[in-house]
């Protein structure tokens, strides 16, 4: 009974390393109804649970329930096997602890058990007295049933920061995961959850704000496994900011929308990030969004290979605000729904500029009877600006077929080596748009607008001949008239000049095609100059190579090795490099 209160008294005060020793000689264990506590040097203590046992949490006992609440950090838990009848934390307090400012570095490590539906959280705080800052904890999952939600970490008010949340293996979660989790005001900034597998019956947030305050640099990864409703890398429900945030999904089913980062009211969503990868989502994708009044810039999207049944928008606000410099990247795949840059619902203000459209490999849209829109920006109020520096990027590839093509001010197409004269790179089979308080109005197709738009073309071959035909567009609907400043360039070491014409298609009479011809083609005038005036250099260099490719062929000679070493180590023939200047 003595060494059970030396050592209680030890732990209280956070002895550490004395703790160490006592451990390392005495090997003693100290049990508290049905959990042991076995004490170790590397945490304060540990509860390795085999029985049936109410809340559990690494600063709490059956029954002394608060004899480790003044220190509730660097607290270990770890759960075997079992019935847990309450919930399971690494380290928790509530309003019976107003001394608590802080809660960090405690774990929970989860093997197996049954938990009733209760949560499972590395650190949670339930004081409503004071603002409790939760930061750095961890939570483990890799077997266990009937568990509810998980969070890394959960305060009511505070800041939940670099908490972290691992589920492995074919483990099913009742309700939500949360890396880090404010159910009031605070900031949730630099929490991770990772998912490699199991089944999430609720939402899974990266970090999420119940009020106000701002969620940043949170980061979700989601690598196989089913997630039955939305995926959030920052989520705020009420005013701040969602920033920086990650989403990396991989080999994945979601039956709702996944977004970078989100806020609910106001405030902006700025620099998120979603890429998708060999995945069926059932909602939409957006790289970051606003409820109310706010920006959302510079958010990206990237699918590839996977299935979207709804909307991917870059960025989008439903409130007033811009929607500028966004990115989306389709990379093959199924997208069912439209493609926006930039949307902008409130009619009070908003442009949508800057933003970049990249489709490549052979995405479908839509299908035969529903195909689906290729949008640079939406604004619902036509006084704002939903075109300028919007850009539509087509790599490598052809025959995509749409319904529509709006509000891109420029178009850049990397033509495949394959690509022949009659085959369409863009086909558009109701031209372009027309919208309706941006919406997109179906039953009214219209011609592409080309006015006032730039075209740049990336050929693919090295040589190409002049007279060479490509049709970058097929238009069912045809093309409004061509503006004088409407000429196609490439840039590059070589320059090629192109005329641009509207043709009659050849097989559909009342469809046009955008071609363009090569007309010239030069040495652009950087690169002239570049070789003119490195002429000297070159002479000199390549007259250095020889002289030393002699010295080695005379070398080898004397040596009596045959020459083809020396080549090999040359790394080509001893014949001079050719060279011309003026």
């Amino acid at each position: 009974m003595k060494i059970t209160k030396y050592l209680s008294k030890l732990v209280e005060k956070r002895t550490r390393n004395v703790l160490a020793i006592i451990v390392m000689f005495a090997c003693t264990s100290i049990c508290f109804g049905k959990t042991a506590i076995t004490l170790g040097p590397d945490v304060i203590h540990e509860q390795k649970v085999a029985g049936n046992s109410d809340r559990l949490d690494g600063t709490k006992n059956n029954t002394r329930r608060n004899r480790f609440t003044q220190y509730p950090s660097e607290c270990t838990l770890i759960v075997n096997q079992g019935a847990i009848v309450g919930e399971a934390s690494g380290a928790y307090i509530d309003d019976n602890n107003s001394a608590v400012r802080s809660m960090k570095g405690n774990k929970i490590i989860v093997h197996g058990g049954n938990f009733s539906g209760r949560d499972i959280n590395g650190a949670c705080s339930l004081s409503r007295r004071n603002a409790v800052d939760v930061n750095g904890n961890t939570v483990e999952i890799n077997a266990g049933e009937g568990i509810g939600s998980v969070f890394g970490g959960y305060t009511l008010n505070g800041t939940v920061s670099g908490n972290e949340v691992f589920i492995k293996n074919d483990v099913t979660i009742g309700g939500s995961v949360d890396g880090g989790c404010v159910d009031g005001d605070g900031n949730a900034n630099n929490n991770k959850v990772t998912i490699n597998g199991g089944r999430i019956e609720g939402d899974v947030f990266g970090g999420c704000v119940r009020g106000d305050g701002d969620a940043k640099k949170n980061i979700v990864t989601i690598n196989d496994g089913r997630i039955k409703e939305f995926v959030y890398g920052g989520y705020v429900q009420v005013n701040g900011d969602a920033e920086d945030n990650e989403v990396t999904i991989t080999s994945a089913t979601v039956g709702e929308n996944v977004c970078g980062g989100f806020v609910l009211g106001d405030g902006d969503a700025e620099k998120n990030k979603v890429a998708i990868t060999s995945t069926t989502v059932g909602g939409n994708v957006y790289g970051g969004g606003v409820g109310g009044d706010g920006d959302a810039k510079n958010n990206e999207v990237t699918i590839t290979s996977a299935t979207v049944d709804k909307d991917v928008p870059g960025g989008f606000v439903i409130g007033n605000g811009n929607a500028n410099n966004n990115k989306v990247t389709i990379n093959g795949g199924r997208i069912g729904g439209d493609v926006f840059g930039g949307f902008v619902k409130g009619n009070d203000k908003g442009n949508a500029t800057g933003n970049i459209v990249t489709i490549s490999g052979t995405p479908e849209f839509g299908d035969n009877t529903n195909l689906r829109v290729l949008c640079g920006g939406i604004c619902a109020n036509d006084r704002f600006d939903a075109f300028t520096g919007n850009t539509l990027v087509i790599k490598e590839t052809k025959a995509i077929t749409v319904r529509g093509i709006s509000n891109f001010e420029n178009y850049e197409f990397y033509l495949p080596q394959d690509l022949k004269a009659q085959e369409p790179i863009l086909i558009a089979r109701d031209g372009g748009c027309s919208w309706n308080k941006g919406t997109v109005n179906y039953s009214d197709p219209c011609p592409l607008k080309l006015s006032k738009t730039n075209i740049t073309i990336y050929p693919k071959e090295a040589i190409i001949e002049k007279g060479t035909k490509y049709t970058l567009i097929c238009s069912l609907q045809g093309f409004d008239e061509i503006s004088k400043e409407c000429k196609p360039k490439s840039t590059g070491p070589v320059v090629y000049e192109w005329d641009l014409e509207i043709v009659d298609n050849k097989d559909l009479a009342t469809t046009k095609d955008l071609v363009v011809t090569l007309a010239q083609k030069s040495i652009a005038p950087a690169t002239e100059a570049l070789c003119k005036g490195h002429g000297t250099g070159i002479l000199l260099a390549n007259d250095g190579l020889d002289c030393i490719l002699k010295t080695m062929e005379e070398s080898e000679r004397l040596l009596g090795k045959h020459k083809k070493h020396v080549e090999a180590f040359a790394g080509g023939s001893l014949g001079k490099l050719s060279y011309k200047t003026d």
